[in-house]
């Protein structure tokens, strides 16, 4: 028995050790505050531990990795951790000192090398594993906490003792479990089939009904007004064209015989060439119109967009094209 607690008194001093000297940091400033307050407070984590005050002990730790984080510590944390049943957190600790202290070739790095890798194996074998599966796409929780989708159908380390799980999935009805699970147990399966909410799935969107057929007399006010604006175009062609023609003729008998004409009878003879072609470009739009008018009339089409007309530009006037 005392040889018991020399050894543990023996390893405890290298721990000490390790947080005092493995650390540059903490062997480069002496001085800091809380630095200096963290090592003291790892003494009294060591002097709780002793005592078999885990939690007292836990918390303590907790205090010295909040202000340096250390293999030394994590060891600790891993160690009440482990006696106060959380072997799964504890397991996390213990593997992390392990992989910081792997390089190391201190001595004390070493013994937590060594120390923390046999309770990594220890708890690994301990430590119960739940796989769970669903026969649908669902969210897990075990305890109240999420779990990841991707880990359903795979083994999920959790602490022995008793355990709620719970699944749901949108439009199904959700299922809870309740199971205790025992140190170094084989891997436990449970199976969820969850079943559809009470009246089956809720039924898709009906498509929008498409807009009612415009009434019949509305479709046939249209075509009536384009076959009016192209005889009212036509008309006004018609009486620009002979105007046009009219002052032409004046023009040629006010020249008589005198060839070239006088230059004062030019503006003249200007106007009616323009009268003329305004008056061409009037009928052949009238003529365009009042023919799209009737064609619409006929066919009965309710989509004027099958009859256009459109005016473009030119460098003599405007000229008009249709589509039927």
């Amino acid at each position: 028995m005392g040889g018991r607690r020399w050894l543990r008194r023996a390893v405890a001093g290298l721990l000490v050790a390790s947080l005092v000297g493995a650390n540059a940091p903490l062997a480069a400033e002496p001085n800091s505050p809380e630095l200096a307050a963290a090592r003291e407070l790892f003494k009294q984590g060591l002097e709780l531990e002793g005592k078999g005050e885990w939690k007292a002990a836990l918390d303590t730790f907790r205090k010295v990795g909040a202000v340096r984080m250390s293999a030394a510590v994590r060891f600790h944390l891993g160690l009440c951790l482990e006696k106060l049943g959380s072997l799964v957190e504890a397991w996390g600790e213990f593997q992390k000192a392990e992989a910081e202290t792997a390089a190391d070739p201190k001595p004390e790095s070493a013994t937590i090398h060594k120390s923390a890798a046999k309770h990594v194996a220890d708890l690994d074998a301990r430590i119960p594993r739940l796989v769970v599966s669903v026969n649908v796409k669902a969210s897990l929780s075990v305890d109240g906490s999420p779990i990841s989708a991707a880990l359903l159908d795979a083994p999920i380390p959790l602490d022995p003792g008793p355990h709620t799980l719970e699944v749901s999935a949108k439009g199904y009805v959700t299922q809870r479990k309740k199971l205790t699970l025992a140190e170094q147990a084989p891997p436990t399966k449970v199976a969820f089939e969850l079943e559809p909410v009470a009246g089956g799935a809720p039924p898709p969107p009906k498509p929008e009904p498409p807009p009612p057929p415009a009434e019949p007399g509305s479709t046939r006010v249209a075509p009536f007004i384009l076959t009016g604006v192209g005889v009212v175009a036509f008309g006004a062609g018609v009486g620009l064209a002979l105007h046009g023609r009219a002052i032409g003729q004046e023009v040629e008998a006010a020249c008589g015989a005198a060839r070239p004409c006088p230059p004062s009878l030019e503006p003249r003879y200007d106007d009616g060439k323009r009268f003329t072609l305004y008056g061409n470009i009037a009928l052949i739009g009238g003529a365009v119109l009042t023919a799209g008018g009737l064609v619409w009339l006929v066919v009965g089409r309710s989509e004027p967009s099958h009859v256009g007309v459109h005016l473009a530009p030119t460098v003599g006037g405007i000229v008009a094209f249709g589509r039927f």
